[in-house]
């Protein structure tokens, strides 16, 4: 039976983020390693696409639209380098500073336009990364996020890193590994890329993106506020 395809909405996750399931499949959609086979004319194409769609000069289905903003969307699974068994520190500071050189890229390009960012503040790298768009965060709403960051955390780690190294051991104290190294790096990849898969994609579609808690659980000078509009 042939998948039903929403409709295209653009800036908005193509699957439910209010399930699981949902969250999971728009999370490996956004880390798909294949992406990184797409050419540099492919995101061009597809930047143009979704232009042309905002323009109201596009005549492509939902499934094409949907695509290119995946394509657009998507992100280099960097995990795949910083979990790469044996690599050593070197391997590791590389994609340490690699991870933290995106993460503030992506922050510099998603920031506030409204209000002046500083040089400082763009190469900072947020720790806690959901957070109540209330004022400002305080300890209650920080405690939720960084609970929660947390709990993604251990549940990536234990296939990523829990899993990943006793497979990666068993596959190496075969014969056929010992005997043949030539298919050795590509197990490896394959069981890496597994525990990744599974442990990452996992947590990090364990709780919403976008989170929000009620005002009476916050500090009493966050309760009985309103917006400019007079609404509470």
């Amino acid at each position: 039976m042939a998948e039903v395809v929403p409709k295209f909405t653009p800036g908005q996750p193509r699957y439910s983020p209010e399930t699981f399931g949902g969250r999971l499949r728009n999370i490996a959609s956004q880390l798909n390693p294949f992406m990184l086979l797409k050419s540099d004319g492919d995101v061009d194409a597809a930047k143009a696409l979704l232009r042309r769609h905002d323009a109201g000069a596009s005549n492509a289905s939902d499934a094409e639209l949907w695509a290119a903003q995946e394509l657009c969307a998507a992100r280099p699974p960097i995990a795949l380098g910083m979990l790469w068994p044996g690599g050593g520190a070197l391997n590791q500071a590389f994609w340490q500073c690699y991870n933290q050189s995106y993460n503030s890229a992506v922050f510099f390009a998603n920031k506030n336009k409204s209000s002046p960012v500083s040089d400082a503040d763009a190469r900072a790298v947020a720790v806690v990364r959901r957070s109540v768009g209330v004022r400002r965060a305080r300890a209650v709403a920080a405690r939720e996020g960084i609970g929660k960051c947390c709990a993604a955390r251990v549940v990536w780690n234990i296939p990523a890193t829990g899993i990943t190294p006793v497979a990666l051991a068993a596959w190496h104290a075969t014969p056929l590994c010992a005997g043949a190294p030539a298919p050795k790096m590509a197990v490896d990849t394959a069981i890496i890329t597994s525990g990744i898969i599974v442990g990452v994609y996992g947590g990090q579609a364990l709780y919403v993106q976008r989170a929000s808690i009620d005002a009476a659980a916050l500090e009493p000078e966050f309760q009985g506020l309103a917006a400019k509009d007079g609404r509470p």
